[in-house]
């Protein structure tokens, strides 16, 4: 009877944080969606410091066509950053649109979202349609990006069977 006891009270303990984790999936979803909104509107802005402070997590790891680069610091970040929206601008750079997203929440504090995505020039011609693929985590209680990678749309991440 006590080890009967013990087994249905270890099942219980046991299920308990999988059911809060289950219950918490949705909301962890829709935090990383906002998150990952707001920094495609930052991006799209050129906003180099608010991506580098509040998006980008130093050091991190970016892939990017056959290259993959270290950004050891938010200095670097920046750098990067700059040579992106300068390369962009001249491009006549006005927007990204996001063609398709798939979040894929892992725990209650990592995620994975991989999108299509086109970038706009001023005249509306499409400049890029790529796919992109970025690891996110929850450090602190703000969501950051310690890895992103640029690939061919074919190859975006799906959730699940």
């Amino acid at each position: 009877m006590v080890l009967k006891n013990i087994t249905i009270g270890l099942v219980l303990f046991l299920a308990l944080p999988v059911k809060v984790l289950c219950l918490s999936t949705a909301d962890t979803e829709l935090e990383v969606e906002r998150f990952f909104d707001s920094y495609l509107a930052a991006f799209s802005a050129r906003d180099v410091e608010l991506v580098a402070e509040k998006y980008f997590l130093a050091p991190m790891y970016l892939k990017t066509g056959n290259e993959m680069v270290l950004l050891r610091s938010r200095e670097n970040v920046i750098e990067h950053l700059s040579s992106v929206f300068s390369a962009l601008s001249r491009q006549s750079y006005s927007k990204t649109e996001i063609v398709t997203k798939n979040i894929c929440v892992l725990s209650y504090d990592t995620a994975i979202v991989s999108v299509i995505l086109r970038r706009y020039d001023s005249e509306g011609t499409v400049l890029l349609e790529s796919g992109a693929s970025y690891s996110i985590a929850k450090l602190g209680g703000h969501w950051r990006f310690p890895m992103a990678a640029v690939h061919s749309p074919e190859l975006v991440v799906s959730c699940g069977a």
